[in-house]
C-alpha cells in the first residue's frame, strides 16, 4: 500500500472551480455580481481631465481664498464666542 495518490486525467478535467462557475451559487444564498455601469456615465478618469481642464491654471487664487475665509471665520467665531485677546 502505498501514501501516493493518483489521478486519471479526466478526474484532473473534470475538477472545476464552482464558485467561479457559479454552481451552487443559487443554493448558497450568495447574490450575483452586480451588473457593469453605466456606459453613459463619465468614468473617474474622464472627469479628473474634464476638471483639469475646466481649471484656470491659477491655484494661488484658490490658495488665497482658503486664507480669507478662515481669518473671517476666525474674526466671526471670536466674535460669537466672546473670546477675549487681552
Amino acid at each position: 500500500m502505498t501514501d501516493e495518490i493518483r489521478f486519471t486525467r479526466e478526474d484532473v478535467t473534470g475538477v472545476g472551480d464552482a464558485a467561479a462557475a457559479g454552481t451552487g451559487a443559487e443554493a448558497s444564498g450568495v447574490e450575483p455580481p452586480s451588473p457593469p455601469l453605466d456606459p453613459e456615465r463619465e468614468s473617474p478618469a474622464e472627469a479628473d481631465r474634464r476638471a483639469a481642464a475646466a481649471d484656470g491654471g491659477r491655484p494661488e487664487l484658490a490658495v488665497l481664498g482658503a486664507f480669507v475665509g478662515a481669518f473671517v471665520a476666525a474674526k466671526l467665531l471670536g466674535r460669537i464666542g466672546g473670546g477675549s485677546d487681552d
